[in-house]
């Protein structure tokens, strides 16, 4: 399935690309991730090792806020020992709801889907919404956040999370070589695979004047039918 780490890091490649192009520094910018396990924990890890400040974090069993940010290593130590991010100290307890409606640069969704709703859409105050996961995002909450937050840029599941499909892919090409690469290696490999496909998403995007999402879809499209003429009537 991909080593254990690749789709936090994938996402975290790409929201930091996003980040430069809309003159925003990841250091010092503020997130709120729901959802800490294999996707959210990694990704909160990798953000706030480049320096961003985590200043709230949900999971099933509850949520933690503090406004000077958490040292999220010792955040997945305490999850790990207690099975939730809940009742972490030197924290305020919040819920799902109050970490949606945030006013973070960052919004991590790594939990489950149908998040963010018609009902709660305009309630949202993030810069950036990531998806970590799935169908976070509903369609409808698109439209909304669309039309009336078109500063808001939403990341799309099928570019953010695909870290650990393109990892996979990465340890096929090894196993049929049987040539391993080092740690250092995949992720430089996994940054130039999430880079371009962001690069081509963007260009789509600009290019038809449609959000991510759609653009990544086109995108999507545009391969399967180019690889369909290029392949042929076969047989």
């Amino acid at each position: 399935m991909g080593w254990r780490g690749s789709i936090g890091l994938g996402l975290t490649y790409v929201t930091e690309e996003i980040l430069a192009r809309l003159n925003m520094p990841l250091e010092g910018a503020t997130v709120a991730v729901q959802g800490f396990g294999r996707v959210g924990s990694h990704a909160a890890r990798y953000l706030w090792s480049r320096g961003a400040r985590v200043v709230a974090i949900t999971d099933m069993g509850g949520g933690i806020y503090a406004p000077t940010g958490f040292d999220v290593e010792e955040v997945q130590r305490y999850a790990r020992e207690h099975g939730s991010v809940a009742g972490f100290p030197r924290a305020e307890a919040i819920g799902d709801e109050d970490l949606l409606t945030m006013p973070v640069d960052i919004l991590v969704l790594a939990a489950l889907g149908n998040q963010i709703r018609a009902d709660n859409a305009h309630l949202v105050q993030a810069r950036v919404i990531v998806e970590g996961g799935p169908g976070v995002v509903t369609p409808r909450a698109d439209r909304i956040l669309a039309a009336e937050k078109p500063d808001v840029v939403l990341i799309p599941d099928i570019l953010a999370a695909s870290g650990g499909l393109v990892v996979s892919y990465f340890e096929w090409v090894q196993d049929l070589q049987s040539f391993f690469w080092s740690q250092e290696e995949i992720e430089k490999q996994l940054r130039k695979v999430m880079l371009r496909a962001l690069d081509k998403t963007w260009a789509t995007a600009e290019r038809l004047d449609v959000p991510l999402r759609t653009a990544a879809y086109v995108c999507a499209i545009e391969r399967v039918a180019q690889a369909t003429l290029d392949r042929g009537i076969w047989p």
